[in-house]
């Protein structure tokens, strides 16, 4: 188990660099003194912002596996199929033009919102849905 929370933070990293790597690429286009400053200081908050969401998920995903185990098994594969996929874009990013890292660096942020929002989600129903049962 520690091994699989190893490979979970390395890739939740991989994440995180897609987002700032993105986010960074935004804040050059500001020309501003006052959002210049602003830019300097988002990059950090945000991926701040994003590992705790993605820490969030996972442990959602986690406390599912208790509640839910097919909906648990269901999610856990959706979620290790977007790493895989993120960590093979990540291996590739740097030789990718920068509009299409814009792009499918949106695309990777967009599905990894998705999936954890549907985690979040299962979880919720899954916990209604135990408590109305008769135990």
């Amino acid at each position: 188990m520690n091994l699989h929370n190893g490979v979970f933070i390395s890739k939740m990293k991989i994440i995180l660099i897609l987002v700032a790597g993105a986010l960074l690429t935004a804040c050059q286009h500001k020309t501003q003194p006052a959002e210049i400053v602003d830019a300097a200081l988002q990059p950090a908050e945000i991926q701040k912002q994003e590992n705790s969401r993605l820490e969030n998920c996972h442990s959602e995903l986690e406390s599912l596996k208790t509640i839910n185990s097919e909906k648990y098994t269901q999610s856990k594969k959706q979620f290790d199929q977007l790493m895989q996929g993120t960590a093979q874009y990540a291996g590739i990013r740097s030789n990718v033009k920068s509009s299409t890292q814009e792009t499918v660096d949106a695309l990777y942020r967009y599905r990894v919102n998705l999936l954890c929002t549907e985690i979040s989600n299962t979880l919720l129903n899954s916990l209604v849905t135990s408590e109305r049962t008769p135990g």
